[in-house]
């Protein structure tokens, strides 16, 4: 009995050291999602970015190491909790170990380490794909590397608009406080050719500090005036943007009669 009682012991020692390697892993992924999502980690992917093209392929990269680190995160919870489950189940159901294995059923050891693996590896499941589904780095990622591509192609968006003086500082990745904001969002609002704006408000993003475009401050879009003012005293101007992030590329103002 002795022997067994030894034996048990052995083999529950090292059980619980694939049980704590498969927590340590599960702990290790979420220490290095937490760093890469740090707003100090976008930072520096996008700084010193003044232009849509570079600002969007910082993005990009962070984006992408994001989804390689939920794909590490991922792999290793897999890898460790299915040792776990795998020794579990060879060792258990082994002849050599049947003492031992009858001295467990007794105490419950096996079933509730194993019940503490599965709700593990389920709990580490959902929450690996809760963060993400809700950031979902892959689809921004791609988003990101096409509006490059029309950047580079010259596929881009083109529209007369008027300009609303509700602007405001803004960013392509909010997923907590304090993520760095390098764009200005401007609201604007499609010209028609008849002056009556039928059409909606939406934004285009210009990135901030851009020298390339200064809003005539004295010409906005005042939603308090009829369209027939607005037609003669607003300023418009002829934006171009990329299709996914409307990130405006180049902004050019139309002077007309009695506008300066």
């Amino acid at each position: 009995m002795d022997t067994d009682k030894k034996e048990a012991r052995k083999l529950q020692w090292k059980y619980s050291q694939w049980l704590l390697y498969f927590i340590l892993a599960f702990l290790a992924s979420a220490v290095a999602i937490a760093c890469v999502l740090q707003p100090g980690t976008l930072r520096k992917y996008i700084a010193g970015a003044d232009t849509a093209a570079l600002l969007l392929q910082g993005y990009a990269d962070w984006y992408k190491l994001l989804e390689k680190t939920f794909l590490l995160a991922a792999v290793l919870s897999a890898v460790f909790g299915l040792t776990a489950l795998i020794f579990y189940i060879a060792t258990f159901n082994s002849p050599k170990y049947k003492a031992c294995k009858m001295r467990f059923k007794k105490r419950g050891i096996p079933v509730t380490e194993l019940g503490l693996v599965i709700f593990l590896g389920l709990f580490c499941c959902f929450v690996l794909s809760a963060i993400a589904a809700d950031i979902n780095p892959r689809e921004k990622y791609q988003l990101y590397l096409e509006d490059i591509a029309a950047i580079e192609e010259r596929d881009l968006l083109s529209e007369d608009v008027y300009l609303n003086d509700k602007y405001t500082s803004a960013g392509l990745a909010n997923h907590g406080e304090n993520y760095p904001t390098p764009l200005t969002a401007y609201r604007v609002l499609p010209v028609s050719p008849s002056d009556e704006v039928p059409f909606s408000w939406y934004s285009v993003y210009v990135v901030a500090g851009s020298s390339e475009f200064t809003p005539n401050t004295q010409h906005f879009y005042n939603e308090n005036q009829s369209t027939e003012w607005n037609a003669e005293n607003a300023a418009i101007y002829r934006v171009t943007y990329t299709p996914n992030c409307h990130l405006v590329t180049s902004v050019v103002e139309y002077l007309r009669d009695g506008i300066n």
